[in-house]
């Protein structure tokens, strides 16, 4: 704790002179270094209508100030420590303002302007009068008294006190003069008495306590924002309130005294509930402000701050029922109670300690419930306006305000640079839909119940409204042949200076079939495709799937070992491949097809049907969490359904010219070859260059007139900051350009927007490879805003659903990060040769009747929008935990793109050389911006 320096104005020697306790002494110090004007003001206002006796209220007001010695003292730094030092003139001021004159309007902002100021006037502990009245006039008979205090002398039971001996001396103004001061003296004695507290043997056992409680950091229990907050700390706070139906205030009583438990308590206990749903978390901590008088009257009776706010610390376990959890609340309440004196910074600002706190507190909520006395001033109509505080060090502030035996306001402060006014109202309306389903089901396990609120149920329900009846085609080759029989001689695929119709590479795709029929592949049975990105690889994946068979690509850059896995591990007893590669596939010991040889040797004759749309079409192997590919096989069905979407969403027709960007070995190659081959559109397949040189791609597109484009993010990323406006410009045949593979940079979207406007339509495409290519999508038709960071993935394609789960498999609600699930039609078969991995991420559907249905486990994070849209917002796999804290490694890196001179950011986590985790960030920054800032 740190001591306080004698000042040269500061020496006070006198009778007048108190001691201060530890919660004071901290609020001195924040006062010293306050990064926000009137973070500790407390602002009230009592709105007045009638005849209103100003003299009288100034009198009433002095003899407050008279009675209470909180509101008659300084705050002097000596040698002795940090003194209260009476001041010897008592005489209050209340400022006068008539605003009467004024339209509505403008007495309005005049009125906001005036209350805002003196909301944010500091205070000079030393010096000032540590409270300031104001009292407005705005009509004939209608006033607001508007009172500021300083919170080292004020808390809310102070408040009650207050409103108590206002009304008592407004009423008997003739004879207040006369009360007897029945508290002289206690509030010096109570000061006296906490300050002795220092050191005992209760103090001792209270920081062993809390030192045992505060030992690993606390659960960072916060409210989802759908803003993530500026780089610099905002203070700022707005507010909401509302009157909670008497309904529900009398069944909360109901349940409290059949439980015998405090209504307070249970409101707590929903209060918890509520943020566990809203963060997944099962540990939660929220700042409970506890008054420390003790129930001796005097006590009771004595103005001052004497509140003391501590961290309850809770852990929810949903296999237990509303009235087990509100006993357990009410268990941990009680034991916070026995240690409620211990001053926490004694620990927590401790530097031996070595603790962290974000914005200088433990919790980022907090909850409390406030009973004020019945008001009058005499016959006048009074109405109390508990303002918001609009500073803050919490991000929120709940707060039950009780006026009356069965009027209960609830009152949010918020900060307004994470959350907004629709947040908060969602918030309102969610506590009351669980109160009343808490109360109504309090004896079932809280993972059973539906807490999702009826307009919630709507928003899935429209975003997964997607069915689409699909054409009658039994398999991707018959789609393809329809398009053959339709337009033979139409351009199929081009590369280079070279064109092929669809009639040739129908014919062509034919003698590999044939062959491989020949050879003895049987239905179903997989053949290697080793072949360079080319036309004669699409033939060979069209002739795999004419025999019947399912075709597995693989890169002929992939290392030899994990060629040879992915030969093994697929049972590919057949390979295709050139006679430029045949001496390097010999060591892999299979039957292998050179397809120069396929094209002179066996005819090029249609062959019937082979298969059925539930059969595998492919198999693509991907990263696996043990250091082998898994290897996905996918069936007709999915692709059929992505390419009848994907032509009815971007309107694909034989005019268009669709780009192939993407290794074959890779899903995204699925969907550029079929979206034109099934459609009769042409494909265009870009060379080396085309797809690594941000330049020679758009010299491609402008070149092949190419309507349709489908490319990495970070690739796009390259073309929206590293190329001139001139360059862009060769890009105008676009009319679609598709985008995926990782997390959509909102910056790059924006500069793009700025250089070529609407002119192409971009589109943010999701979606694992175990889904067949894509599952979302969203069209960047609006202007990205300069505040946002990322892009949403969007809503589901074409007979596809989504579920956002938590880790109990119940829905998450609208804004509430959860994983995500898929239910398509093109869903895989499976990771061939694992069952227990298909197992682990295709699951039993757990709101399905059909006893086969399955959904896919994404392990992406994910939340919906109010407008029904699906943000990304990391991996399940890359939450990480420092120091006890949880953190998203996504959310850092997103902090690290606002700066204007950082294109591109990974951070990771690697072990220090005491083995502890640290985080790391890696930063590519803009060229030609000042690397100074």
């Amino acid at each position: 704790m740190q001591r306080f320096t004698t000042n040269k104005r500061s020496e006070v020697i006198s009778e007048k002179q108190y001691d201060t306790t530890e919660n004071q002494n901290l609020l001195w110090l924040a006062n010293q270094m306050e990064v926000a004007e009137g973070m500790y003001n407390e602002p009230v206002s009592i709105q007045i209508k009638g005849n209103l006796n100003q003299k009288r209220l100034k009198k009433s007001l002095q003899y407050i100030v008279e009675k209470h010695e909180a509101l008659q003292v300084n705050f002097v730094p000596t040698s002795n420590g940090l003194k209260q030092v009476k001041r010897d003139q008592l005489n209050i001021e209340m400022d006068f303002y008539d605003v009467s004159v004024y339209p509505l309007p403008e007495k309005t902002q005049i009125l906001d302007t005036f209350l805002e100021s003196i909301l944010h006037k500091r205070f000079d502990l030393t010096s000032d009068i540590l409270y300031r009245f104001q009292l407005y006039r705005l009509a004939t008979d209608e006033y607001l008294l508007h009172m500021v205090f300083y919170h080292i002398i004020f808390d809310g039971w102070s408040l009650g006190l207050f409103l108590q001996d206002l009304e008592q001396s407004y009423s008997l103004h003739e004879s207040f003069e006369t009360t007897n001061y029945k508290n002289i003296h206690v509030y010096k004695e109570l000061l006296q008495k906490h300050q002795n507290y220092i050191g005992t043997n209760d103090y001792i056992i209270s920081e062993k306590y809390w030192e045992e409680k505060l030992r690993d950091a606390l659960p960072w229990s916060a409210f989802p924002a759908k803003q993530k907050g500026k780089l610099v700390p905002s203070y700022r706070m707005d507010a909401f309130q509302r009157i909670i139906n008497p309904v529900f205030i009398n069944l909360v009583k109901q349940y409290a005294k059949k439980n015998q438990v405090s209504s307070y308590r249970v409101w707590l206990g929903i209060y918890l509930i509520l943020l566990h749903q809203m963060t997944n978390q099962t540990d939660l901590t929220v700042e409970i402000p506890i008054n420390i008088r003790s129930r001796d009257n005097k006590e009771q009776h004595v103005f001052g701050y004497f509140v003391n706010a501590v961290p309850l610390c809770i852990q929810l376990t949903t296999d237990e029922t509303f009235s087990e959890f509100v006993q357990k609340t009410n268990s941990a309440v009680q034991e916070i109670l026995v240690h409620q004196n211990y001053p926490l910074h004694h620990l927590v600002y401790n530097p031996a300690q070595k603790k962290e706190v974000t914005n200088n507190s433990l919790c980022s909520t907090a909850f409390n419930m406030v009973k004020l006395p019945s008001f009058k001033l005499g016959g006048l109509e009074t109405k109390l306006l508990t303002h918001q505080k609009r500073v803050s060090n919490l991000d929120m502030v709940w707060r039950l305000v009780q006026t009356q035996e069965d009027v209960v306001n609830l009152e949010i402060d918020f900060n307004s640079s994470k959350y907004d006014v629709a947040d908060i109202q969602n918030l309102m309306d969610r506590f009351q839909c669980l109160l009343q389903l808490l109360l109504q089901n309090s004896e079932i396990p809280l993972q059973n119940l539906d807490f999702l609120l009826p307009e919630e149920k709507i928003i899935y329900q429209n975003v997964n409204d997607t069915e689409l009846l699909l054409p009658s085609y039994h398999s991707i080759q018959e789609r393809f042949y329809k398009q053959v029989q339709r337009k033979p001689e139409a351009i199929a695929i081009s590369t280079g200076d070279n064109k092929y119709t669809y009639q040739e590479i129908n014919q062509r795709s034919n003698q590999v079939a044939r062959h491989l029929l020949q050879s003895g592949i049987q239905k179903q049975e997989r053949v290697a495709i080793f072949l360079e990105r080319s036309v004669e690889s699409i033939i060979a994946m069209l002739g795999v799937l004419k025999a019947g068979g399912t075709y597995v690509p693989i890169d002929v850059k992939y290392p030899s070992e994990r060629i040879q896995y992915m030969l093994q591990d697929s049972q590919a007893k057949v390979m295709i491949t050139n006679r430029e590669r045949q001496q390097e596939v010999d060591c892999y010991q299979r039957h292998t097809i050179t397809i120069e040889d396929v094209f002179t040797s066996v005819s090029g004759q249609d062959i019937p049907n082979q298969n059925r749309v539930e059969d595998a079409a492919y198999m693509i192997y991907t990263s696996g969490s043990t250091g082998n590919p898994k290897g996905t096989l996918l069936k007709h069905e999915g692709v059929l359904n992505l390419v009848e979407w994907r032509s009815r969403t971007f309107q694909i027709t034989e005019n268009d010219i669709v780009s192939q960007f993407y290794s074959h070995s890779f899903d995204s190659s699925v969907s550029e070859i079929f979206s034109a081959l099934l459609t009769g559109a042409r494909l265009h397949l870009l060379n080396e260059e085309q797809r690594f040189s941000a330049q020679a791609y758009c010299k491609a597109i402008s070149m092949n007139r190419i309507t349709i484009t489908d490319v990495a993010t970070a690739f796009f990323n390259q073309l929206a900051t590293e190329l001139s406006d001139a360059q862009l410009q060769q890009l105008r045949p676009l009319r679609v350009l598709s985008m995926g593979g990782e997390a959509a940079s909102a910056a790059s979207i924006r500069n793009w927007q700025l250089k070529l406007k609407d002119t192409v339509l971009l589109v943010n495409e999701y979606g694992p490879t175990e889904t067949t290519v894509s599952s979302l999508y969203y069209p960047i038709s609006k202007q990205v805003p300069n505040d946002s960071t990322h892009v949403p993935i969007g809503k589901p394609i074409a007979n596809t659903n989504i579920y956002i789960l938590n880790e109990h498999l119940q829905m998450c609600p609208i804004g509430v990060i959860g994983e995500l699930y898929i239910e398509s039609i093109g869903t895989a078969i499976g990771y061939h040769n694992q069952p227990e991995r298909t197992a682990q991420s295709f699951v039993s559907h757990p709101f399905s009747t059909e006893p086969s249905a399955r959904l896919y486990r994404t392990g992406d994070l994910v939340r919906l929008s109010q407008e029904g849209y699906v943000e990304y917002m990391g991996r399940r796999d890359r939450q990480v935990k420092i120091r006890g804290y949880r953190i998203e490694l996504e959310e850092i890196e997103e902090r690290l793109l606002q700066h204007p001179s950082i294109q591109q950011a990974v951070v990771m986590v690697y072990q220090n050389e005491k083995e502890q985790p640290q985080l790391l960030a890696f930063y590519k920054a803009i060229a030609n911006k000042n690397r100074s800032t």
